[in-house]
């Protein structure tokens, strides 16, 4: 069945719509609905069970209260490169570019606190 997915996926150019807002139910559905030939003898049921089971070996995953699949998730790519993740509380802040910008805002911190930031 994986293999049948991953054919699926590149006969539409790669980048069949991916987008799904109503969360894994409504994944189910939309999936169930497209009458995929890999889900053709499942239920509505079996293939919810198919997309909690990708779920929870995160080959999908939320993202802005969309579920997508995990190569398509922004925090979960840049995660792998170690990169920051700004969300939408903290999308204002700005994050330490380099190395330069860090060795500059610790000299300044070690200068500025002599005895130590935390205090007892």
């Amino acid at each position: 069945m994986v293999a049948q997915i991953k054919e699926n996926a590149s006969n539409n150019g790669g980048s069949p719509p991916f987008t799904f807002h109503r969360g894994r139910y409504g994944m189910a559905e939309e999936l169930y609905g497209r009458r995929l030939s890999f889900f053709q003898d499942l239920t509505l049921g079996e293939v919810c069970h198919v997309v909690e089971l990708a779920i929870q070996n995160k080959l999908l995953a939320y993202e802005n209260n969309m579920l997508l699949p995990a190569s398509a998730c922004c925090s979960l790519t840049n995660a792998l490169f170690g990169r920051p993740t700004a969300t939408s509380s903290h999308s204002n802040e700005s994050y330490i570019k380099d190395l330069d910008e860090f060795k500059a805002i610790l000299a300044f911190l070690l200068q500025a606190y002599p005895d130590g930031i935390l205090q007892t």
